[in-house]
């Protein structure tokens, strides 16, 4: 089974996570990067004799069978880079996880989300913030990606699922070694209302590496990022940096100078985050989510008559036509790596000015 191949290299551990969506591109295949000699995998220039180790290790003791009893105990399913569920919004990243470990549903909806991060010590400010910025997001149809942590990441989802919207918890270690344990009936109402993600084997437990690993996946998923509160050394900071190397948008809440739990966010804001007031603050900035918060369908219209579109938007849309243009094509035009031209092309289909007509092909609608 192909599947088999993608589960037991994803298997090799965390160390490589971040190396083997370039040993897929590079290879074709999963099962061609298990099949490939030592030696090869080393002249290759992407792997080394740690990573060798690694695959060996996981052929020798990665269970499969184990690890579909699990799946099937839990309710889990694997997507992979070769599926054509695997959400657009991560395929094109060059550190993309290879798998994804769902249990319950990632919907087409969920590609217009804001990642909500923060501390897992907070204060009353962050508490209420996190809870009314999240729930309103969500009334707006937005879906809220979060980490399932204590503190601010439980008041996102919690408040996602109070108002009645979609919420995705993207988890440091193995479904079934969910983590923080006293969440697990958050867990569960969040698989029943959206998705609760892993890259990480069935029963892989979470450690300090494994969790800003999954940061990048959280961030990926989303549109742009919100950090509500933040020491300087804060996990949520790692999420913020995982944002803008893949081109999404950062947020941050101001806070009181004299807290520790605001040095973060302050430091954000300092550094170019766009400063948060209100949930409109982080609406306007993303033009593909005015009209989803307004309640409004843009109506068709000539193409001289289209606004709201950034420059790099523009430069993508009058590339295309009606004729399918493939998107390393459209890399080679634009000059844009695959990390930032991904977002943009989703941002053009959010507004319904593009369309993917199979094999990563675009035309205009």
């Amino acid at each position: 089974m192909k599947m088999d191949s993608w589960l037991s290299l994803n298997a090799v551990g965390c160390a490589y996570k971040l190396a083997l969506k370039k040993l897929v591109d590079f290879y074709g295949s999963a099962e061609d990067v298990l099949r490939v000699s030592d030696q090869e995998l080393w002249h290759s220039g992407l792997a080394g004799k740690g990573f060798t180790k690694a695959r060996a290790m996981a052929k020798d003791k990665f269970k499969l069978d184990k690890e579909y009893e699990l799946m099937d105990k839990y309710g889990v399913k694997a997507i992979t880079l070769a599926d054509d569920n695997y959400p657009m919004s991560l395929r094109y990243l060059p550190d993309a996880p290879i798998v994804l470990y769902v249990q319950g549903e990632v919907l087409r909806r969920d590609l217009v989300a804001i990642g909500v991060v923060g501390t897992r010590l907070f204060t009353p400010y962050g508490k209420s913030q996190a809870t009314e910025l999240s729930g309103q997001l969500a009334e707006a149809g937005i879906t809220i990606v979060s980490g399932l942590a204590h503190g601010i990441d439980t008041f996102a989802h919690r408040a996602a699922l109070d108002k009645g919207g979609r919420t995705l918890a993207i988890l440091g270690g193995g479904i079934s070694r969910l983590f923080p344990p006293e969440n697990k009936e958050l867990a569960r109402s969040i698989s029943a209302n959206g998705a609760v993600i892993s890259e990480y084997t069935m029963s892989e437990t979470p450690t300090q590496q494994t969790f800003p690993l999954r940061n990048r996946i959280i961030s990926g998923l989303s549109l742009g990022v919100l950090v509500i509160e933040a020491d300087v050394k804060s996990g949520a900071l790692i999420t913020a940096k995982w944002a803008v190397s893949q081109g999404r948008e950062v947020f941050a809440l101001p806070g009181n100078i004299s807290s520790r739990f605001s040095r973060g966010t302050n430091k954000l804001i300092k550094d170019g985050a766009k400063l948060v007031e209100g949930v409109e603050d982080v609406i306007e900035e993303i033009n593909c989510l005015k009209g989803l918060a307004a309640g409004k369908k843009r109506p068709a219209q000539p193409e001289f008559a289209i606004t709201g579109l950034n420059e790099g938007e523009g430069n993508i849309y009058r590339l295309l036509g009606s004729e399918p243009v493939n998107i390393e094509s459209l890399c080679v035009q634009t000059g844009l790596p695959m990390g930032r031209l991904s977002p943009l092309l989703l941002q053009l289909e959010m507004k319904e000015l593009i369309q993917e007509v199979g094999g990563k092909n675009y035309i205009r609608v």
